[in-house]
């Protein structure tokens, strides 16, 4: 069994060992066993505060529990359902401690980038609300200044407040971490600089809530 760990800083960057030995903020450690994800440490003001456990096949959730109670406040468990060549399908647990606090859904991408995530009701297991992620390339003229989380995506939320209500958020310099909302009227994403980027008319998946792409 062949295990990796894998250092990144607040905004997501991976760095090296030597330079995690120097990070005293936010940063996340992620372990993989065989070359496959299976949990990710994440530290708040240089301590070790919760994280995330990939079930494997098999593996019961009690046990996880057992083997990180004493080392995080809270943590996300997650079971793989559903894999394809392009994305993987999770259903995950919150946690704090042994209680139970929310559930929802993960996509994955085989780039290991989450694409979206649904969060349900505990009761009813209905959607509460849903989050999806775009990953921009060819930045341009964008220079990263080093002080966004989250460089270069844009993060949609689906029926946060309201059903139909779509909000999102650019993380680009200039856009100032604000959250827009998306209505016929008004729309940031047609913005000449984002246009190039981003085509809001061609990224159908974008326009609802729905998990996976067709």
């Amino acid at each position: 069994m062949a295990t990796e760990i894998k250092y990144k800083n607040a905004l997501g960057l991976q760095v090296s060992a030597q330079q995690a030995n120097l990070l005293i903020g936010d940063y996340s450690h992620e372990l993989y066993v065989d070359g496959v994800l299976k949990k990710i440490d994440l530290f708040e003001d240089g301590q070790l505060d919760n994280g995330e456990y990939f079930l494997s096949e098999g593996e019961d959730i009690q046990s996880a529990l057992l083997l990180t109670q004493s080392e995080w406040n809270s943590g996300v468990y997650l079971t793989k359902v559903q894999q394809t060549a392009n994305y993987t399908l999770f259903d995950w647990i919150l946690y704090e401690k042994t209680t139970k606090l929310e559930e929802g859904k993960r996509l994955v991408d085989n780039q290991g980038r989450v694409i979206a995530e649904q969060y349900m009701d505990l009761s009813t297991h209905a959607i509460r609300y849903t989050v999806k992620y775009s990953y921009l390339a060819n930045l341009g003229s964008f220079v990263n200044s080093g002080t966004i989380s989250n460089y270069g995506t844009l993060e949609f939320t689906y029926g946060y407040r309201e059903p139909n209500e779509i909000m999102v958020e650019v993380n680009l310099p200039g856009f100032n971490n604000e959250t827009y909302f998306i209505t016929a009227e008004d729309n940031i994403l047609n913005h000449p600089i984002i246009t190039p980027l981003f085509s809001w008319d061609t990224q159908i998946y974008y326009h609802s809530d729905q998990l996976i792409p067709l």
